[in-house]
């Protein structure tokens, strides 16, 4: 059993529990943005780099492979070879291979949060979009990881870097959640 509260305190209590469903009611309308429906996909086939003779069936935002440089410059294959049957990449529990980056921002703005904390905003999203992700396979089943870090290299090296990731951008390779191998602008 507790003590029992005078009128003041119960008031008190009172006039917080009515600020704190005033909060939520504030945060809940301020949640409410339109829907933002995905961006169109291409679906596309790519050779799986962690399990031989395997094709994958995988999906990228046709931004993105245009930022890329087309299926091409990912050994993406845009029909499955007539001998094999397609896993997806979804469902096959396979890693992917996926080359990830974002463009950068060349002066890096402080972002205030309505918690008045703060954090840096190092992308530029002037495009409409700032972050990329492609899933990437190797060319022939002989190759291996190191024709794929070739590859990655090739993609983010020069202007071709400097037009892809812009100032202060990044690029990595990874495997599943692995990071194989990363470049900065």
């Amino acid at each position: 059993m507790g003590r029992i509260l005078t009128a003041a305190e119960l008031e008190e209590r009172a006039r917080i529990a009515r600020r704190r469903e005033q909060l939520r009611a504030q945060r809940t309308r301020e949640a409410n943005r339109p829907y933002r429906a995905r961006p169109p996909r291409t679906t596309y086939f790519v050779h799986s780099v962690t399990r031989p003779n395997t094709i994958l069936t995988v999906s990228a935002s046709e931004r993105s492979i245009a930022a890329i440089g087309g299926l091409a410059a990912i050994n993406g294959l845009a029909t499955a070879p007539g001998n094999s049957a397609p896993l997806s990449a979804r469902t096959a529990g396979i890693p992917l291979a996926t080359i990830n980056w974002y463009f950068g921002d060349a002066n890096p703005e402080p972002q205030r949060t309505p918690w008045d904390t703060r954090w840096i905003r190092y992308y530029d999203a002037t495009g409409g979009q700032s972050h990329f992700r492609v899933p990437v396979g190797i060319a022939t089943t002989s190759e291996g990881l190191d024709d794929l870090i070739l590859l990655f290299t090739s993609l983010f090296n020069g202007a071709q870097g400097q037009t892809r990731l812009g100032e202060n951008g990044r690029a990595y390779l990874a495997i599943g959640r692995q990071s194989i191998a990363s470049m900065t602008v």
